[in-house]
């Protein structure tokens, strides 16, 4: 993909300036506010930015744009920061480098300011690569780290994407102590709240299987592969602040063997799963119970996102990508407390190159739903039994979520207001393969108006020794009913 060609390009060019130019280590404490208080104390729904920008993203517009999501981590820094790995007589290669640095560190300093005075509660991730590079200059031709093949080449990954990938020797003991190293610097640079690490399928070993042509071919087992990642997830936790993240990219598999060391998994779902629909109702029922598992069993604070492709035949905003979107944004608010992700799906279908993380964003996700009302009994929870049919209450409204093979019609404790639809009501109906969030109505705003005010009082007082609006339902309209209306004057 192109942001990974920019990323090789952007390496050889910190590389030259950090060597030719006064740099600055990037070694100081963490900038922003305690990471548990920015994550448990968001308002839901939160969307994460993984790599490619918004649609029509440009210089002017990166950051606010940025900003807009609660999660994000790439690994072309377009924040600003534009840290990069410190080169040396002892460290030649950026793969081997185990210190972030950067001319004028102070403007690292303030861009980072710049994101958080935007959305104080964004968490900014570092990704970094553990299995191969994008680049055969990261280490010299002749090194030790690299996975040789028995014709003496580098392995290489098979040419079904259009960039390079050369892949890493996790096996040798002094590669695994260099890759702890290289997050431990990055846990040392205060500008980043963890890391990003892909390629945790089947807990690491489903996209690292050794072709023939590797040296351990007939040595290692896939269960090896998987104890060698935990070795480098322990290493890091022994290592950094008690409070740094490691989210990892697990697709819809679950990852036991990581769950001390791991805040979250990133779920990269596809349109296509095993040869099938992934959005089928079997294929949404596999993720719901992965996204459960991982809210259940991984490391606090837990960051758990959810990933879904757009139909990439279709504009992102046509009323099948919407309904989509809206599926995906209530099964992960009534199945987590996670971040979600659904892009245009163009990547998958278009002849040029698009990002593979394109993505618009929706008004849907300017919801303040507010914070989940119980804990975690409430992630998963059926209404009335219904299965396939989830509701999950928030301070301001609700979330539900239907997968259930038709529409459902449900009935809310009070008015609430669909925030796609627009009905204001108690009775609502969500379609199959669809979900909505309802916002909770002040009872006193009679009118709907969106304030109590004096409007409200005339209606109740019109209206005394009626039957409606009885707001305390003590069966009549009269002066209680006056004193709420009262009592809530001037909120909305």
């Amino acid at each position: 993909m192109m942001f990974r060609k920019i990323f090789v390009i952007l390496s050889f060019i910190f590389v030259t300036i950090s060597v030719h130019a006064q740099v600055e280590f990037c070694l100081f404490d963490p900038l922003a506010p305690p990471i548990e208080e920015r994550i448990k104390g968001r308002s839901l729904p939160s969307a994460v930015q993984a790599w490619a920008h918004l649609v029509g993203t440009t210089d002017d517009n990166t950051i606010p744009n940025i900003a807009l999501h609660d999660l994000y981590f790439s690994a072309s820094h377009s924040l600003d920061f534009w840290v990069w790995w410190h080169l040396s007589e002892a460290e030649p290669t950026y793969g081997l480098s185990t210190v972030l640095s950067r001319w004028q560190i102070d403007e690292a300093k303030a861009a980072h300011q710049r994101v958080m005075d935007m959305n104080p509660d964004i968490i900014l991730l570092f990704e970094i690569r553990i299995h191969n590079h994008l680049s055969l200059e990261a280490f010299p031709p002749d090194s030790e780290h690299w996975l040789w093949k028995t014709d003496g080449n580098v392995l290489e990954r098979p040419k079904n994407v259009p960039w390079d990938e050369y892949y890493i020797d996790l096996f040798n003991p002094n590669t695994q102590a260099l890759l702890i190293d290289r997050i431990v610097a990055i846990a040392n640079c205060g500008l980043f709240d963890g890391i990003f690490l892909d390629g945790f399928f089947e807990q690491g070993s489903g996209s690292n299987r050794w072709p023939e042509v590797a040296r351990y071919a007939d040595t290692k087992t896939e269960a090896d592969m998987i104890e060698v990642h935990a070795t480098i997830l322990e290493g890091v936790r022994e290592r950094v602040r008690e409070d740094f993240l490691i989210l990892v990219n697990a697709n819809r598999t679950k990852i036991p063997r990581y769950v001390e060391y791991v805040n979250g998994t990133y779920m990269e779902t596809g349109r296509v799963h095993q040869g099938e629909d992934g959005y089928s109702h079997r294929g949404l029922k596999e993720i719901e119970d992965t996204l459960l598992w991982a809210e259940k069993n991984l490391r606090e604070p837990q960051i758990n996102c959810l990933e879904a492709e757009g139909i990439g035949t279709q504009p992102p905003d046509s009323m099948d990508n919407q309904q989509e979107m809206r599926m995906f944004t209530t099964l992960i608010l009534t199945h987590s407390d996670g971040y979600v992700l659904y892009t245009t799906g163009r990547a998958s279908v278009s002849d040029e190159f698009v990002p593979g993380k394109e993505h618009i964003w929706y008004d849907f996700w300017d919801t303040d739903l507010g914070r989940p009302v119980g804990s975690n009994e409430t992630k998963g929870q059926t209404y009335n039994g219904v299965e396939g049919l989830f509701i999950r209450e928030f301070t301001n409204g609700w979330a539900v979520y239907n997968r259930s093979g038709q529409a459902q019609t449900i009935n809310l404790p009070q008015k609430a207001t669909g925030v796609a639809s627009g009905l204001r009501d108690i009775h609502h109906t969500i379609p199959d393969l669809d979900g909505e969030m309802y916002l909770k109505i002040n009872v006193a705003d009679l009118n709907g108006d969106g304030v109590v005010n004096i409007l409200d009082l005339v209606i109740i007082a019109n209206a005394f020794g009626e039957t409606t609006p009885d707001l305390n339902g003590d069966g009549v309209v009269n002066i209680l009913d006056l004193v709420l209306v009262a009592n809530a004057f001037g909120s909305p």
